[in-house]
Protein backbone atom coordinates (compact mmCIF):
# COMPACT_ATOMS: atom_id res chain seq x y z
CA UNK A 1 0.00 0.00 0.00
CA UNK A 2 2.97 2.67 0.64
CA UNK A 3 4.27 2.12 -2.78
CA UNK A 4 0.63 2.00 -4.83
CA UNK A 5 0.20 4.89 -7.43
CA UNK A 6 -3.33 4.72 -7.22
CA UNK A 7 -2.81 7.39 -4.19
CA UNK A 8 -1.24 10.10 -6.20
CA UNK A 9 -4.69 10.44 -8.14
CA UNK A 10 -6.78 12.86 -7.05
CA UNK A 11 -9.28 10.17 -5.02
CA UNK A 12 -5.85 8.49 -3.47
CA UNK A 13 -3.87 12.23 -2.79
CA UNK A 14 -7.73 12.83 -0.89
CA UNK A 15 -8.47 9.19 0.91
CA UNK A 16 -4.95 8.33 1.80
CA UNK A 17 -4.65 9.54 4.61
CA UNK A 18 -8.31 8.02 5.83
CA UNK A 19 -6.90 4.79 4.14
CA UNK A 20 -3.35 5.06 5.91
CA UNK A 21 -5.20 5.68 9.21
CA UNK A 22 -7.21 3.08 9.14
CA UNK A 23 -4.39 0.66 8.36
CA UNK A 24 -1.83 1.85 10.57
CA UNK A 25 -2.94 4.08 13.17
CA UNK A 26 -1.74 7.10 12.24
CA UNK A 27 -2.63 10.51 9.86
CA UNK A 28 0.33 11.26 8.88
CA UNK A 29 3.65 9.51 6.92
CA UNK A 30 7.13 11.10 6.95
CA UNK A 31 8.84 12.10 4.01
CA UNK A 32 5.08 10.88 2.26
CA UNK A 33 1.96 14.09 1.11
CA UNK A 34 0.16 14.44 3.61
CA UNK A 35 -2.70 16.74 2.33
CA UNK A 36 -4.74 16.01 5.82
CA UNK A 37 -2.90 17.89 7.71
CA UNK A 38 -3.86 21.04 6.34
CA UNK A 39 -7.34 19.87 4.74
CA UNK A 40 -8.86 17.37 7.37
CA UNK A 41 -12.30 17.11 6.63
CA UNK A 42 -12.70 14.85 3.46
CA UNK A 43 -10.09 12.56 5.56
CA UNK A 44 -12.12 13.01 8.53
CA UNK A 45 -15.53 11.61 7.50
CA UNK A 46 -13.69 9.09 5.33
CA UNK A 47 -12.24 7.53 7.98
CA UNK A 48 -15.46 7.08 9.93
CA UNK A 49 -16.97 5.88 7.10
CA UNK A 50 -14.00 3.40 7.01
CA UNK A 51 -14.32 2.61 10.19
CA UNK A 52 -17.63 0.91 9.89
CA UNK A 53 -17.21 -0.52 6.48
CA UNK A 54 -13.63 -1.34 5.83
CA UNK A 55 -11.16 0.15 3.61
CA UNK A 56 -12.68 0.09 0.01
CA UNK A 57 -13.01 2.19 -2.88
CA UNK A 58 -17.18 1.60 -2.54
CA UNK A 59 -17.07 2.89 0.58
CA UNK A 60 -15.40 5.70 -0.29
CA UNK A 61 -16.98 6.65 -3.48
CA UNK A 62 -21.01 5.77 -1.33
CA UNK A 63 -19.87 8.13 0.69
CA UNK A 64 -19.89 10.52 -1.96
CA UNK A 65 -23.08 9.46 -3.89
CA UNK A 66 -24.51 9.72 -0.21
CA UNK A 67 -23.19 13.65 -0.19
CA UNK A 68 -24.43 14.31 -4.00
CA UNK A 69 -28.21 12.71 -3.39
CA UNK A 70 -27.99 15.43 0.08
CA UNK A 71 -26.77 18.06 -1.95
CA UNK A 72 -29.81 17.54 -4.43
CA UNK A 73 -32.26 17.73 -1.34
CA UNK A 74 -30.51 20.81 -0.32
CA UNK A 75 -31.28 22.59 -3.61
CA UNK A 76 -34.76 21.74 -3.85
CA UNK A 77 -35.28 23.21 -0.15
CA UNK A 78 -33.48 26.48 -1.18
CA UNK A 79 -35.05 26.71 -4.38
CA UNK A 80 -38.26 26.30 -2.46
CA UNK A 81 -37.72 28.80 -0.48
CA UNK A 82 -36.73 31.06 -2.81
CA UNK A 83 -39.81 30.93 -5.11
CA UNK A 84 -42.51 32.89 -4.86
CA UNK A 85 -45.16 30.70 -5.90
CA UNK A 86 -46.27 27.68 -4.29
CA UNK A 87 -45.36 25.52 -7.00
CA UNK A 88 -42.89 22.80 -6.56
CA UNK A 89 -42.22 22.92 -10.08
CA UNK A 90 -39.17 25.44 -10.39
CA UNK A 91 -37.30 23.08 -7.40
CA UNK A 92 -38.09 20.15 -8.95
CA UNK A 93 -36.52 21.64 -12.33
CA UNK A 94 -33.53 22.94 -10.82
CA UNK A 95 -32.76 19.41 -8.88
CA UNK A 96 -33.89 17.48 -12.79
CA UNK A 97 -31.12 19.28 -13.96
CA UNK A 98 -28.56 18.90 -12.25
CA UNK A 99 -28.83 15.61 -11.63
CA UNK A 100 -29.25 14.93 -15.56
CA UNK A 101 -25.75 16.97 -15.72
CA UNK A 102 -23.15 14.50 -17.06
CA UNK A 103 -20.46 16.44 -15.22
CA UNK A 104 -22.36 16.40 -11.45
CA UNK A 105 -22.74 13.01 -12.68
CA UNK A 106 -19.67 11.77 -13.02
CA UNK A 107 -18.04 13.86 -10.08
CA UNK A 108 -20.49 12.69 -7.76
CA UNK A 109 -19.64 8.76 -8.48
CA UNK A 110 -15.63 9.78 -7.36
CA UNK A 111 -14.57 9.87 -3.96
CA UNK A 112 -12.97 13.36 -4.33
CA UNK A 113 -13.66 16.24 -2.27
CA UNK A 114 -15.56 18.25 -4.68
CA UNK A 115 -19.09 16.86 -4.38
CA UNK A 116 -18.54 17.68 -0.31
CA UNK A 117 -17.49 21.14 -0.70
CA UNK A 118 -20.65 21.64 -3.38
CA UNK A 119 -23.00 20.18 -0.16
CA UNK A 120 -21.41 22.78 2.07
CA UNK A 121 -21.71 25.47 -0.54
CA UNK A 122 -25.47 24.95 -0.80
CA UNK A 123 -25.96 23.83 3.04
CA UNK A 124 -24.26 27.57 3.87
CA UNK A 125 -26.80 29.35 1.20
CA UNK A 126 -29.53 27.66 3.35
CA UNK A 127 -28.40 29.37 6.62
CA UNK A 128 -27.82 32.11 4.90
CA UNK A 129 -31.20 32.55 3.70
CA UNK A 130 -32.46 32.86 7.32
CA UNK A 131 -30.41 35.85 8.23
CA UNK A 132 -31.97 39.06 9.23
CA UNK A 133 -31.40 41.89 11.23
CA UNK A 134 -32.67 40.34 14.36
CA UNK A 135 -31.23 36.82 13.46
CA UNK A 136 -27.37 36.35 14.67
CA UNK A 137 -27.54 32.45 14.70
CA UNK A 138 -27.11 32.48 10.94
CA UNK A 139 -24.16 34.37 10.84
CA UNK A 140 -22.57 32.38 13.69
CA UNK A 141 -23.57 29.29 11.85
CA UNK A 142 -22.38 30.24 8.47
CA UNK A 143 -18.93 30.98 10.29
CA UNK A 144 -18.66 27.59 10.94
CA UNK A 145 -19.54 26.59 7.50
CA UNK A 146 -17.49 28.85 5.95
CA UNK A 147 -14.30 27.07 8.05
CA UNK A 148 -15.62 23.77 6.90
CA UNK A 149 -15.76 24.59 3.36
CA UNK A 150 -11.94 25.97 3.49
CA UNK A 151 -10.87 22.96 5.51
CA UNK A 152 -12.13 20.85 2.74
CA UNK A 153 -10.76 22.48 -0.05
CA UNK A 154 -8.87 25.86 -0.06
CA UNK A 155 -10.25 26.60 -3.31
CA UNK A 156 -14.06 27.30 -2.42
CA UNK A 157 -12.63 30.74 -0.55
CA UNK A 158 -14.17 32.14 -4.32
CA UNK A 159 -17.50 30.80 -2.61
CA UNK A 160 -17.72 32.99 0.17
CA UNK A 161 -18.58 36.22 -1.15
CA UNK A 162 -21.86 34.77 -3.04
CA UNK A 163 -22.69 33.03 1.00
CA UNK A 164 -22.24 36.24 2.51
CA UNK A 165 -24.37 38.58 -0.07
CA UNK A 166 -27.36 36.41 0.87
CA UNK A 167 -27.22 38.14 4.84
CA UNK A 168 -25.97 41.23 3.20
CA UNK A 169 -29.06 41.71 1.14
CA UNK A 170 -31.49 40.07 3.49
CA UNK A 171 -30.00 43.08 6.13
CA UNK A 172 -30.50 45.79 3.88
CA UNK A 173 -27.18 45.55 2.14
CA UNK A 174 -26.14 47.56 5.50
Amino acid sequence: WAIDQAKFTDEGWWAGAAVTHALTGHWYVAGDYNPAVALPVWPLLLSAVFHFTGVSVIAARALNVAISLATLGLVFVLLQRHTRSGSGVPPLAAVLLLALSPFAFVFSRLAILDSLVIFEFCLSLLVASFATSRRIWPLATLSVLVSLMLLTKTTSAVLIPSVFWLPWSAMGRK
